[in-house]
């Protein structure tokens, strides 16, 4: 039987056999089983927005067939192709076996697209690298990245099994044992993901494998964001899947690891349901609809769903990013004490968040303040630091962004049982002894003597483009010093690289919410740095100003503005 490659043939293609289909029909045809599978369930569920792909992925096949590879076929010398394992929206992937390690591993041959463009592919290259660095036993872990005739491919790991999608394709909805051991397996993947700066944008159930002993592993990390940044939106391509798209992604905005939570979210829902969070409308219309307003409650579909899930899903699927689960390893939390607390009230008026946040701050600030002044006036009665953060170094551009990161991982950390020294000793310290932030490392020991300190925590900031490193060491007397410096990273996930970091060095307690601290624009940070070194007058007034604009939660930025306001009123009680 003779099958042409017309959308047409999709139901005909489905309903064959999987070991007739790979006996009687060309292996190009294989390719598209999965393809097929995907677009009958989107049928199935009203889900037009996926069948109009469609006949793009059948156009951007044409492309990728003329560079098809056979079995048996040698790559760069050292890889066997050996099966063809399926295609997506980036390219052909197969099953190839590894001639130097004597192991299988899977070989993804790339879209022409992403090499006819040198700037585009030195980006594509930089973010597999970084990917590289992900080490999770719920990640696909990337190997290299190898050329062949002009052609690229992508090495990784093969995994034995099935993906998420094929699984509720034959399944339809899982038990909720299983569906919150799935998700609990790529919250973990992705909190990995998340502490090495990569957000995956492009997360769906064809992207989670199920090994054959039910451990998941995500796919496909640093690939979605590359194609992204190459302005790959010609035919057949589709960076993030309309179906699983966060709402802030739907709006063309740069997104953090919140979205990559919110689309667990629809996972888990479709998990559980067996069916899509938004089916029955179009793309344009869900993607709308996600907006303003979360898919109908699970309990509403499935009474016997336990509450605690269905507040949990519910928290991923808030469409403000702002108000789901602060990071994966909450949802890994959640899913382990089978319980999560009530969202906060949403705030439907400035002024009562404007209420809400200076009430936080003068709070904070009394505190803030107070302990200050007893540290000051009572040290030698108090036991020695525990910790002093030192200054960031940077390149004069960024040393505002180095001094707001400072302050923020020092205002994080209050809220440990660890005994911190405030931005303003060490500040003093320095002063006192003569020494600039980068002279620290080389002189710790007379910084630690001179605030009887145990440990300084020094670093520095760099930049790359628009990708920043984050070095962080641990300085204390008479042991060696740690070091460790993150992978690139964007600016939305620089919080997330600082806490697996300060986590790494043992210098954080689990209660620590640091990504509620850090505002999530960077020219909040940038401001906040800026009033930290212009002090207390009415320029320092101004930055912390813009920096609240910016960022009306932002409490670190509200405690100085306070305190200003606090000094112009000496005679009023605060």
């Amino acid at each position: 039987m003779k099958l042409n490659y017309s959308p047409a043939n999709y139901q005909q293609l489905a309903q064959l056999p999987k070991l007739e289909l790979s006996s009687r029909l060309p292996k190009t045809t294989v390719s598209f089983r999965a393809s097929a599978s995907a677009r009958l369930r989107s049928r199935k569920n009203a889900r037009p927005g996926v069948l109009r792909i469609v006949s793009q992925d059948l156009t951007s096949f044409s492309h990728i067939s003329a560079a098809e590879l056979k079995v048996g076929e040698r790559i760069a010398d050292r890889y066997r192709i050996d099966a063809l394992l399926g295609v997506g929206g980036m390219g052909v992937v197969y099953r190839a076996h590894d001639e130097q390690l004597g192991i299988d591993i899977a070989l993804k041959l790339l879209r022409p697209e992403l090499a006819s463009k040198p700037e585009a592919f030195d980006r594509f290259r930089q973010e597999l690298l970084m990917a590289r660095k992900v080490s999770s036993p719920h990640v696909v872990r990337i190997h290299d990245l190898v050329s062949d005739n002009g052609r690229w491919l992508i090495s990784m790991d093969y995994v034995i099994g099935q993906s998420l999608e094929q699984q509720l394709d034959c399944h339809g909805a899982l038990a909720q044992k299983d569906a919150m051991r799935i998700g609990r397996h790529i919250a973990l993947g992705l909190s990995a993901a998340h502490a090495s700066g990569i957000v995956h944008r492009d997360l769906k159930p064809a992207n989670v494998l199920l090994r054959d002993d039910g451990t998941a592993l995500i796919s496909d990390f640093g690939i979605a964001l590359s194609a992204s940044a190459t302005r790959m939106t010609g035919t057949g391509v589709l960076v993030g899947t309309p179906d699983y798209v966060s709402p802030e992604q739907a709006r063309a905005e740069d997104v953090g690891p919140r979205s990559d939570l919110y689309t667990l979210g629809l996972i888990m829902y479709e998990m559980l349901t067996g069916k899509g969070a938004w089916q029955g409308r179009t793309a344009a219309e869900s993607m709308a609809a996600r907006q303003l307003k979360k898919p109908v409650a699970l309990r509403k579909l499935k009474p016997d769903i336990a509450t605690w899930i269905e507040r949990l899903v519910s928290r991923l699927l808030e469409p403000n990013p702002l108000r789901r689960l602060r990071d994966a390893d909450a949802v890994v939390a959640a899913i382990d004490a089978e319980h999560i607390g009530r969202a906060p009230p949403p705030l439907r008026w400035m002024a009562a968040a404007m209420i809400g946040v200076c009430v936080l701050s003068i709070g904070s600030w009394w505190v803030y303040q107070n302990g200050f002044n007893l540290t000051v006036a009572s040290r030698n009665a108090e036991p020695p630091l525990n910790l002093v953060v030192m200054p960031l170094v940077a390149n004069p551009e960024n040393n505002d962004l180095s001094a707001g990161i400072s302050a923020l991982i020092n205002h994080s950390l209050f809220s440990t049982d660890i005994a911190l020294s405030d931005q303003r000793r060490a500040h003093h310290a320095l002063k006192r002894l003569g020494f600039e932030p980068a002279m620290v490392a080389q002189h710790y020991e007379r910084v630690l003597a001179d605030m009887d300190a145990q440990r300084l925590l020094s670093g520095s900031l760099e930049q790359q483009a628009d990708l920043y490193i984050i070095t962080l060491r641990i300085h204390e007397k008479n042991k060696p010093v740690q070091e460790l410096r993150s992978a690139p990273a964007g600016a939305n996930s620089l919080a997330l690289v600082t806490r697996g970091l300060l986590t790494k060095l043992g210098i954080e307690s689990s209660s620590t919410e640091i990504a509620t601290v850090w505002p999530s624009q960077l020219a909040a940070i940038r401001a906040y740095g800026e009033g930290l070194r212009l002090g207390d007058g009415k320029e320092g007034f101004e930055a912390f100003k813009r920096a609240t604009q910016m960022e009306p939660r932002f409490a670190a930025a509200w405690w100085p503005q306070l305190q200003m306001a606090r000094q112009r009123l000496p005679s009023q009680e605060m």
